[in-house]
């Protein structure tokens, strides 16, 4: 399994800070956003990370490198940015058919369960996992993206950036795919 990080984005929420530097760059706790991504990487058994830049891409490449705290990262030029669906499109051939976390580089998660997603998903009784919250404004699933599930909680759709969300449930950029998706 590999770890596939999108950082392409050049948040333009953040306009006055993200018009100097990549939006995943900006310091939290005395560390670039992104960082956090990566360690949550380092505490699961996952073999190579993948980092899908975009916009400011050397502060990225120049900060990490080839190889971060063990972990090989190989990077993958997004020229346009249009959505996480494109994001993943262009990192298809980094994966290389194999099973991928994704993960957002500008989300920080309070108590990560990487693990233990990576351990239900490895069980082969799924396609994808995700990780979800359930928020009362919409607002955030509008940023974001939500989905359709049955009652056992088998995902049939995930709608990214709905203009008028169906439920409550906000997805968030962890999740783990079959490299079928691809």
């Amino acid at each position: 399994m590999k770890a596939l990080i999108l950082a392409g984005g050049r948040g333009r929420r953040l306009d006055e800070l993200s018009e100097k530097k990549n939006k995943c760059m900006i310091e939290v706790g005395g560390r670039p956003i992104i960082e956090n991504s990566i360690q949550y990487v380092i505490k699961t058994n996952i073999s190579e990370i993948i980092i899908v830049v975009g916009y400011k891409a050397e502060e990225i490449i120049n900060y990490f490198g080839n190889e971060y705290k063990g972990k090989k990262i190989k990077y993958v030029i997004q020229w346009e940015q249009e959505g996480l669906v494109h994001a993943i499109e262009y990192a298809k051939e980094a994966v290389a058919g194999d099973d991928f976390m994704l993960l957002l580089a500008d989300e920080v998660i309070i108590d990560p369960r990487h693990s233990h997603m990576i351990e239900e998903f490895n069980k082969g009784e799924v396609f994808a996992i995700c990780g979800v919250l359930n928020v009362e404004n919409k607002e955030y699933i509008r940023r974001t993206y939500t989905l359709i599930h049955d009652k056992n909680d088998m995902i049939y759709r995930l709608i990214e950036k709905p203009r008028a969300p169906l439920n409550s449930i906000m997805g968030t950029g962890s999740c783990i795919f079959s490299n079928d998706i691809l």
